[in-house]
């Protein structure tokens, strides 16, 4: 389940419980066929991957946390707690996360603590970094009856809707 493919198209990961041992790994195999590669090995739920620009590096949820891990197995990194839904920017030196209390996060690779890019929301689900790379699109639910996607700048700034999804409340029954 949630797969990611490399930029260059030859490797797919994906969270699994192939391995038999009733919890989710990620594992990464290549798309032309070959092997396959168990990317963590650990007795907690690994879920989210998605490979960083170059395919080097696999950032993944682990049990609620957010880490790196190389694309073709290695040690594990804790990069960030109380985080799922990775995403790394185009140039690879960030990676953005949905926090668990309704944030949206950044933290920069080189180090330094997670900073805040937005608040107030129910929910944040997956966010995906436009090519400009100045820029976050991201789903989210900001009260029990309002979904949508948003963008933010990375920099600061206020959160503009898309208002692609009209989820309403009101519609559904």
């Amino acid at each position: 389940m949630q797969p990611d493919i490399s930029k260059d198209g030859r490797l797919v990961a994906y969270s699994s419980d192939r391995d038999g041992r009733g919890h989710l790994d990620v594992w990464v195999e290549q798309t032309g066929g070959g092997g396959r590669v168990q990317v963590t090995d650990s007795d907690s739920e690994e879920t989210d991957p998605v490979f960083s620009p170059d395919g080097s590096t696999i950032a993944f949820s682990r049990d609620g946390d957010v880490y790196l891990a190389p694309s073709l197995g290695g040690s594990a990194r804790f990069l960030a707690a109380g985080g799922r839904y990775p995403a790394f920017s185009p140039d690879g030196k960030s990676v953005s996360f949905a926090a668990s209390d309704g944030r949206l996060m950044l933290v920069d690779l080189n180090g330094g603590e997670p900073r805040e890019l937005q608040t107030g929301f129910d929910e944040i689900h997956n966010s995906l970094w436009l090519p400009d790379g100045n820029h976050i699109l991201f789903s989210a639910i900001e009260s029990p009856d309002s979904y949508d996607w948003w963008i933010t700048p990375v920099d600061g700034g206020e959160r503009i809707p898309t208002d692609l999804i009209e989820f309403q409340h009101s519609t559904l029954g």
